[in-house]
C-alpha cells in the first residue's frame, strides 16, 4: 500500500499536471480568439474599403456601354457596374469600346469616354462656397454638365488636366487630354482655361487669373489647345476631332425636333411603337451619353405606366455581331430586349425608339470591296398617332474600305401600294465603322459596320408629307455562309 506522503506527492503530481494541461488549454484558445479577432478585423477593413453603406455616396453610375471599365477605391481595383455608387477619392478608368455616364448629387453630369481616366478628387456640395468639387482628367476624355452646386459657386469648380486648370461658369464642356497637351469645347456657357505655372496650380479650385487664361465660351467659333507656358490656342471647329466636335444635347434636341427633356417630365408619355413624331430620326449616339439617358428616361416612363406591354426574355448570341433593340426589355420585329442587346455591345446610332448596338471589340475591316445582301428588315412610315407598315422589296449594299466610299439602295412599297427607291452614295466620314449619311433629297442613313466589316446595319429615314419613313436593316456580306 501507499503511504501517506506518497499520495500527497501523487496528489500534487496530478495537480502539477492538470494545471499545465489548462494553462495550454488557455493558451491555444487565446491564440485561436486572437487569430479570429484579426481575421475580422481585416474582413471589415476590407470589407470598409470597398462597401459605400459606410460612407456619402456623391454619384451612381446611371449608363455604362461595355464592361470593360474599373473603379479604384483605396487603392484596390473593382470591376465597374451599372448603379454603381461613387465615393470622394474614387478614380475610373476605361478600356476600349466603354463609355461611363455619371450623374451627381447635385445633378452634374460627367461623361467618361473609352480609354481614359477620371479621379474625384473631393465632391462636397456646400450651401455656400465653402464646398469642392474637383475632378483630375489623368487622360483621355471627359464630357462635364455642371450641376447645381457649381452654377450657384462656381469658384468651388475646378477640372485639372496633366497641362491645363479648367474653371466653369455654368457650362456644358469638353476636354480631350494627353500628358502634354489639352483640348477644349465649350458646348453651353463658358470656361476659363489656363496652363499651370505661376498662381496657376493644381491645388486651387475656380478659374486660375494668370496672364496665361482665356475664357472660352459656347459662341466662340473654335476650341482651345492648352499647351504649358504658353497662351491657349484657337482651334478652328472644323479641325477638331469627333469627340470635341459634338454637339449640345439642345442642338441634339433641335435636330430631333422636339424637346426631350419636356418629353420625359410630361404627365402621358408617347408610346415609343406607334405615337412616334414625325421628327424623331436616327442620329449618331455613341458620342452622347446624355442624349442616351434621355431616350431610357422617356422610353422607362412609358413602359411604366403602360400595362399592354409584356417582356419577353429572349436569348442573344455574342456571335452576332450586330443588333437592333428597344430602349427597355420588350422585344418586337428586330428589335430585342435592351438587356440582351447590351451584353457585351456598345451604342453606336439610334433614336428615341430604337438602337442599334455593335460587340465591342477593336474596328478592323479587311481592305478593299465587299458588297453585301440583305438579311433582314422592316419599315413603318409614322404619322402622328399612326404607324403604317411599309413593306421592303430588296436592296444592295457595297462598301469600298480603301477610300470609305458606302453606297446602298432600299426598294420599298409604300402603304398605298407606291413604289419608293432610295438610294445614297457617300464617303464616310468616321474611321470607327459608324456613319451618318444623307443624299440631296434628305434621305438618311445611319448605322454601324461590325468590327470584322462583314455585317452592316442601319436606319433609313425619309421625311415627307405624307410622314416620317423609318426601315431598320441588317446586311451580310456575300462572302459570309450563313
Amino acid at each position: 500500500m501507499l503511504s501517506f506522503r506518497s499520495l500527497q506527492l501523487c496528489k500534487l503530481s496530478w495537480l502539477g499536471w492538470l494545471k499545465s494541461y489548462l494553462n495550454q488549454k488557455v493558451a491555444k484558445s487565446m491564440v485561436l480568439v486572437s487569430g479570429l479577432l484579426m481575421i475580422s478585423a481585416q474582413s471589415l477593413a476590407l470589407e470598409g474599403s470597398v462597401n459605400s453603406s459606410n460612407m456619402q455616396v456623391i454619384g451612381q453610375v446611371m449608363l455604362m456601354t461595355g464592361k470593360d471599365a474599373v473603379l479604384i477605391r483605396n487603392n484596390q481595383a473593382l470591376p465597374l457596374k451599372m448603379k454603381a455608387d461613387i465615393l470622394e477619392g474614387d478614380s475610373l478608368q476605361t478600356q476600349q469600346g466603354t463609355f461611363v455616364h455619371l450623374k451627381m448629387k447635385d445633378n452634374a453630369r460627367i461623361s467618361l469616354r473609352p480609354q481614359s481616366q477620371l479621379e474625384i478628387v473631393c465632391y462636397q456640395v456646400q450651401q455656400q462656397s465653402k464646398g469642392c468639387m474637383k475632378l483630375t482628367l489623368k487622360q483621355g476624355e471627359v464630357r462635364v454638365v455642371d450641376g447645381d452646386a457649381a452654377k450657384l459657386a462656381p469658384e468651388t469648380f475646378r477640372l485639372n488636366t496633366p497641362v491645363a486648370a479648367i474653371g466653369v461658369k455654368g457650362t456644358d464642356f469638353v476636354v480631350s487630354s494627353t500628358l502634354q497637351e489639352s483640348l477644349v469645347r465649350v458646348l453651353e456657357g463658358a470656361v476659363v482655361a489656363s496652363p499651370f505655372g505661376g498662381d496657376c496650380t493644381a491645388n486651387g479650385l475656380g478659374v486660375c487669373t494668370t496672364s496665361l487664361s482665356s475664357v472660352l465660351s459656347a459662341l466662340d467659333p473654335y476650341a482651345l489647345r492648352v499647351t504649358p507656358g504658353v497662351l491657349p490656342l484657337k482651334v478652328p471647329l472644323d479641325n477638331l476631332p469627333d469627340v470635341v466636335a459634338q454637339k449640345s444635347l439642345k442642338q441634339l434636341q433641335a435636330l430631333a425636333g422636339q424637346d426631350l427633356e419636356q418629353s420625359s417630365q410630361s404627365s402621358s408619355a408617347a408610346s415609343p411603337v406607334t405615337d412616334v413624331a414625325v421628327t424623331d430620326v436616327a442620329t449618331i449616339l455613341a458620342d452622347s451619353p446624355l442624349l442616351v439617358e434621355k431616350f431610357l428616361t422617356k422610353s422607362l416612363q412609358y413602359f411604366k405606366e403602360s400595362s399592354s406591354v409584356s417582356s419577353v426574355p429572349v436569348s442573344v448570341s455574342q456571335d452576332i455581331p450586330l443588333v437592333f433593340s428597344y430602349w427597355t426589355n420588350d422585344a418586337k420585329g428586330l428589335n430585342v430586349p435592351i438587356d440582351s442587346a447590351r451584353e457585351g455591345r456598345s451604342v453606336t446610332v439610334g433614336d428615341n425608339q430604337t438602337v442599334l448596338w455593335r460587340n465591342q471589340g477593336e474596328y478592323l475591316p479587311m481592305p478593299g470591296v465587299v458588297n453585301y445582301g440583305l438579311k433582314a428588315a422592316e419599315g413603318f412610315l409614322y404619322t402622328q398617332g399612326d404607324a403604317k407598315v411599309v413593306g421592303v422589296l430588296g436592296g444592295a449594299l457595297k462598301i469600298n474600305f480603301d477610300s470609305r466610299l458606302f453606297q446602298t439602295r432600299l426598294d420599298m412599297l409604300m402603304p398605298g401600294g407606291a413604289f419608293n427607291s432610295q438610294s445614297i452614295e457617300s464617303t464616310m466620314a468616321r474611321d470607327d465603322g459608324i456613319f451618318a449619311l444623307k443624299n440631296q433629297m434628305g434621305v438618311t442613313v445611319n448605322g454601324a459596320i461590325s468590327n470584322d466589316g462583314q455585317a452592316v446595319g442601319y436606319i433609313l429615314n425619309q421625311q415627307s408629307q405624307d410622314g416620317l419613313l423609318k426601315v431598320q436593316t441588317l446586311w451580310q456580306s456575300n462572302s459570309v455562309v450563313p
